[in-house]
């Protein structure tokens, strides 16, 4: 098993401080331009700790979590595929909001994310009122970023995984197939 200073464990935090910077980008825009918190420092450095809880959280599953760490294992593939799934949602995005065209994946993933804060922070009597500013608070906006970056990650996961079953099911049939023909 790695040690939090061994060659695998740096190596995997440098490729998700990288990937989780580029990646949150498009999301972090959108935030300044539609939360309006380019003028709330508290709210901006929320954004930043959100975002390298995921460096963080990725590094330690993906060093010593067998199933992400393996790279044998079908969660480990689906993983990758997922960042590749990831660029292409990203370079849509892009396009689709430069187009101004139904809007981007990342904003859709932050409206749903705000909702669900509202959502629990009103019973629990947490600053929960869009209209009024109540949202630019460290916590709230930490939250929301949280939930964002979870419900694109959980999102992006599952399409990964159910693509990786259909390919292994193929490949299992086409072998099968294979294995049924004489051989002569």
């Amino acid at each position: 098993m790695d040690r939090p200073h061994s060659p695998s464990f740096l190596r995997n935090l440098g490729y998700w401080l990288i990937h989780c910077t580029l990646n949150s980008g498009l999301s972090f825009y959108l935030a300044l331009k539609y939360m309006e918190i380019s003028d709330n420092p508290p709210a901006l450095f929320a954004m930043v700790a959100a975002i390298l809880t995921f460096v963080i959280a990725y590094t330690i599953l993906t060093t010593f979590y067998p199933p992400l760490s393996d790279k044998g294992s079908l969660f480990y593939r689906a993983l990758k595929v997922g960042l590749q799934i990831r660029v292409i949602v990203v370079i849509l995005s892009l396009l689709s909001f430069s187009l101004e065209i139904f809007g981007p994946f990342d904003l859709w993933c932050g409206v749903v994310a705000v909702f669900l804060y509202c959502a629990a922070a009103a019973p629990l009597g947490l600053p929960h009122a869009i209209d009024d500013g109540q949202l630019h608070s460290f916590h709230a906006i930490y939250s929301i970023t949280i939930l964002d970056g979870l419900i694109l990650s959980i999102t992006l996961f599952i399409f990964s995984l159910l693509a990786l079953l259909v390919l292994n099911a193929k490949a299992k049939r086409k072998a099968l197939k294979e294995s049924a023909k004489p051989h002569g």
